[in-house]
């Protein structure tokens, strides 16, 4: 039977190709890491007998793969830091916010997990524009693409409220305290974006972020 044998000194084993298996495992690690919390925490959950949370953790582990589905029907590799900064904002607003009772324990939690929610999805915004752009071979000056960021944002975080608003008002949910919390949770979900589109202009225009170029391109 044969052996694997190890690499003799001063050997440089080959690192896997780009679009190898092994390399999407580990931009991938923070999706996986995700799940498993989540699926972990539902077992413990639901042996304590809080199947509400539980049901609720369960659910939420089956959004996890999002970003995977986004990938192959853009064609595109998002960045390992938007995959972890998604896997963060699971974890931290539906699964400890709602599933182990954050919102109440902690009133302002729901307040920067939005202010962080603006972080991530302006990221997407940039990464989504920037290749959209560069499929159709266009140029926007840098100006325009940072308002274009914001709306783009301001979008989704409407569109997020909305469907809040319906499942409250269908389902009888209670996910909307009223138009204050309604309110502050888009002012400051607005802040997080506009930190982005702040760190996106001065990298377009005097480029000290290199991190960007994960987003933007090179």
């Amino acid at each position: 039977m044969s052996r694997d044998v190890p690499p003799a000194p001063g050997v440089t084993v080959p690192r896997p190709a780009p679009g190898s298996r092994q390399r999407a495992l580990v931009r991938r690690s923070p999706l996986i890491l995700a799940a498993l919390v989540l699926l972990v925490g539902a077992a413990v959950l639901a042996a304590q007998g809080d199947r509400e949370a539980a049901v609720l953790s369960v659910q939420i582990a089956m959004v996890v793969p999002v970003p995977i589905a986004v990938e192959r029907a853009a064609r595109v590799r998002l960045p390992p830091s938007l995959h972890a900064m998604y896997a963060a904002l699971l974890i931290a607003a539906p699964w400890m916010g709602a599933a182990l009772g954050r919102y109440a324990a902690w009133p302002w939690w729901d307040t920067v997990v939005h202010f962080y929610s603006g972080v991530p999805i302006a990221l997407g915004c940039v990464l989504f524009l920037g290749l959209a752009a560069a499929r159709r071979g266009l140029a926007m000056p840098p100006g325009l693409e940072v308002l274009t960021v914001v709306a783009l944002h301001s979008l989704v975080a409407l569109l997020w409220e909305v469907a809040e608003f319906t499942a409250d008002q269908v389902l009888g949910a209670h996910t909307q305290k009223g138009n204050t919390d309604t309110m502050t949770d888009l002012i400051v979900g607005t802040l997080g974006a506009l930190l982005v589109a702040l760190v996106l202009y001065a990298h377009r225009t005097r480029g000290p972020f290199a991190w960007m170029t994960r987003f933007t391109g090179r």
